[in-house]
């Protein structure tokens, strides 16, 4: 919880001579400031220990209950902004700061969005998200995915999205060059991006959450490539990315993956040999700047 207690202004005054410049006002869970998009059961369970809500009007936890979190008939959190949220966002735009709209509710999105309006279109973000049109089915049904109104909202203040370096399955993306046939890999996450870059128009970083137990890209050749498929299927296709390439890059990627920091650049570079065009990629730390 951020800045839990007490008057949050003088702890914002804090936070910013430490030299912060964004924040994240709700992640997993509902903060004093902002609903969150639910996400994994355990949040759930962590919210409706605060809260005591048992939500009926859709089941995210169980097929017919949510706990926690108070939803909207489509599984949505009905909470936005609160009246401190608000203030907060005011205060952190007069300040220069940036909030980073990862993990946030639609409505609190709406809400953020509204604000930046009046303040001329200030600039918004998502440090790391999902595009939830180019994911599976069972994926688009979260509201932890972005959606394309959302980018939108990005796009028109001039913000950026951190795309995550997933592990994935996700839809084929039709005027990508790359070819979806390697799930879980630089191929998914080229379809993704070549979305989000093509489709959408918003610019775009990496957004690789390393700091948690995240998974992240998959490899394209060894034991585990392929590997967001079922594992016959994903037997086949490392079969055909050996035969068929492109050729491995000859680095520790090819057979870990996005496993650590150090393979970011492999990364990259296996998304230009794949087919398309990481240079925005590679210039995106400018872009945020």
């Amino acid at each position: 919880h951020l800045m839990k207690d007490g008057d949050w202004r003088p702890q914002l005054d804090a936070l910013f001579d430490l030299g912060v410049r964004t924040l994240q006002i709700a992640h997993q869970v509902d903060s004093r400031f902002a609903g969150a998009a639910p996400h994994n059961t355990i949040f759930h369970v962590a919210q409706y220990a605060e809260n005591c809500h048992i939500d009926t009007d859709c089941g995210l936890t169980t097929s017919d209950v949510t706990l926690g979190f108070d939803v909207d008939a489509d599984c949505r959190n009905t909470l936005g902004l609160t009246a401190d949220g608000q203030a907060l966002v005011r205060a952190m735009f007069d300040r220069g700061m940036l909030v980073d709209a990862a993990h946030l509710s639609e409505q609190s999105v709406r809400d953020l969005h509204a604000i930046a309006v009046e303040y001329d279109y200030y600039p918004l973000y998502i440090s790391h998200g999902h595009f939830r049109e180019i994911m599976v089915e069972d994926k688009q049904a979260e509201e932890k995915t972005t959606p394309a109104w959302a980018i939108e909202m990005l796009r028109e203040t001039g913000g950026m999205f951190g795309l995550r370096t997933a592990h994935e399955e996700v839809d084929t993306y039709e005027p990508s060059a790359v070819d979806n046939s390697c799930h879980g890999s630089s191929r998914s996450f080229a379809q993704a991006y070549d979305y989000g870059r093509m489709g959408l128009h918003v610019a775009i970083g990496l957004g690789s959450d390393l700091n948690g137990f995240i998974q992240q890209t998959r490899p394209r050749f060894g034991p585990d490539a392929c590997s967001a498929s079922f594992p016959i299927e994903a037997q086949c296709q490392a079969k055909a990315e050996r035969e068929g390439g492109p050729a491995a890059l000859g680095r520790a990627f090819d057979e870990i993956g996005l496993g650590h920091a150090g393979t970011i650049v492999d990364l990259l570079d296996d998304l230009d040999r794949i087919g398309t065009d990481a240079t925005p990629l590679r210039s995106s730390a400018d872009d945020f700047v």
